[in-house]
């Protein structure tokens, strides 16, 4: 197969809020307020996908089953820098906190957006007045923001779905995205502009794996949360890089794992929901441990075979780290 095969379409844009988002965790402040996320998850746009896929009776909706190997990879939309529209990456503070660092112009902020309370009312139905306990508040990104977009289908598993693909990013491109809780009220309103696609070929990874291969040192900067059973391991490592391959490399051949050693600096872990479908079930509730985005783990590479570096490539383009990287999860950079 030639160096020129194809392994990914990617769709890229950005996203606008017209309106305010909820984008909820499941947990309380001290204030006994609904918390949010501060930006649109990967498993958040991978929800509104799937949900259009159902509704069209999509083929590609079938590779959303439980069990069911992944064709599209989305990526969190992180917001853009307030002042300079520079891309903000997550970063630790104090190995307590996750704070946001502007690539372009090195500020450092505590939130990517801005956000506030709000306060909804619940009537009840029978007497159409307010209904005892219905004021709730959430908390939910106010400001007007911009966020990018991404997601990446798998050309060697789903190429016949690439079409059912780019009708959906069209669709939300010509209409609009709703993303988070409270979408029926007019939360959680997208505009999805400047949209392009482009491919990525087996010789834009072999050149990038080429560059990892020459690097003094391994740094992975983890843009994510990274879903574990308990922490990062070598032996975690080592799987999702080859699995990586496996599902996405053209000319995947089986190679010797290299010696690796890790040295992780990271957050606490906590645990999330993710809402899965599964035959007979629409949702099925799942908690997962996660170690928060910010993380920093450099790695030690002996004995490395070609297609191991290919394989780091590939896993550092499109999949990352741990479980549930169709989600986003496990986004990290080599820096």
């Amino acid at each position: 197969m030639s160096e020129q095969s194809y392994i990914a379409l990617i769709a890229e844009g950005t996203l606008k809020n017209i309106t305010e988002i909820i984008l909820g965790t499941g947990e309380k402040d001290k204030y006994n307020a609904l918390m949010s996320k501060a930006y649109p998850e990967g498993q958040n746009i991978r929800g509104a996908f799937g949900y259009t896929f159902l509704e069209a009776d999509a083929g590609i909706s079938q590779t959303y089953m439980e069990n069911t190997p992944a064709v599209l990879y989305f990526r969190d939309a992180r917001p853009r820098h307030f002042r300079d529209k520079g891309k903000l990456m997550p970063v630790m503070k104090e190995n307590k906190f996750v704070n946001y660092r502007c690539t372009s112009c090195g500020d450092n902020i505590e939130s990517p957006t801005y956000m506030n309370k709000i306060v909804s009312i619940k009537l009840d139905r029978k007497t159409n007045s307010v209904a005892s306990g219905a004021f709730v508040k959430h908390e939910a990104i106010l400001g007007r923001s911009i966020f990018d977009f991404r997601v990446a289908l798998n050309l060697k598993r789903g190429k016949e779905y690439a079409s059912e693909f780019i009708a959906a990013v069209e669709k939300f491109s010509n209409e609009y995205i709703r993303l988070g809780k409270r979408r029926n009220k007019g939360k959680g309103l997208f505009t999805l502009e400047d949209v392009k696609y482009s491919t990525v070929t087996l010789n834009d990874i072999k050149k990038r794996a080429e560059a990892l291969k020459k690097k003094d040192k391994l740094i992975m900067y983890f843009f994510s949360d990274i879903v574990v059973d308990r922490k990062i391991t070598v032996e975690m490592i080592l799987r999702s890089i080859k699995n990586c391959a496996k599902f996405m490399h053209p000319e995947y051949e089986s190679y010797n794992d290299p010696s690796l050693k890790i040295f992780s600096n990271t957050l606490p872990i906590k645990k999330i929901v993710f809402l899965d479908r599964k035959e007979g079930i629409s949702q099925k509730v799942i908690y997962e441990n996660i170690i928060p985005k910010g993380g920093v783990v450099k790695l030690q590479v002996k004995d490395a075979s070609t297609m191991f570096w290919e394989a780091l490539a590939l896993t550092e383009a499109f999949m990352g780290i741990g479980k549930r990287t169709s989600f986003g999860k496990g986004e990290f950079k080599i820096f």
